[in-house]
């Protein structure tokens, strides 16, 4: 009761029950019309739900890589204020393009969302 089959499953297990595949779908005393619209009805909640997640995930992705950019420019400025190069200001500085990829794929994904 925690999920559904894999769909390649469904046949076999109608063959099993003895049920016609329309049947297996449908609930008690739904006409086929009736278990389609449900079936629609489902699905575009579970597609909200997914575009919603999916948002989020994101904006929280973009957040983080902007405030993560920002942590490491100030730490960059710091060090180069402190007289300490090399190394450590390479490794602040060489994160960015790390963070410029997150934010990237955030972006990309809100434009995606739309188009679910």
């Amino acid at each position: 009761g925690l999920n559904y089959p894999d769909i390649v499953l469904f046949q076999p297990i109608s063959e099993l029950l003895g049920l016609p595949l329309l049947q297996l779908f449908c609930k008690d005393g739904l006409s086929a019309e009736q278990a389609v619209a449900a079936a629609a009805a489902l699905s575009a909640q579970e597609k909200q739900a997914v575009r919603r997640d999916m948002k989020w995930h994101a904006v929280f992705r973009l957040a983080a890589a902007l405030m993560l950019s920002v942590a490491l420019v100030y730490v960059s400025r710091v060090l180069d204020l402190h007289g300490i190069y090399g190394w450590p200001q390479g490794c602040t500085m060489g994160m960015l393009p790390f963070t410029g990829w997150l934010a990237g794929d955030a972006v990309f994904t809100l434009r995606q969302v739309k188009k679910l």
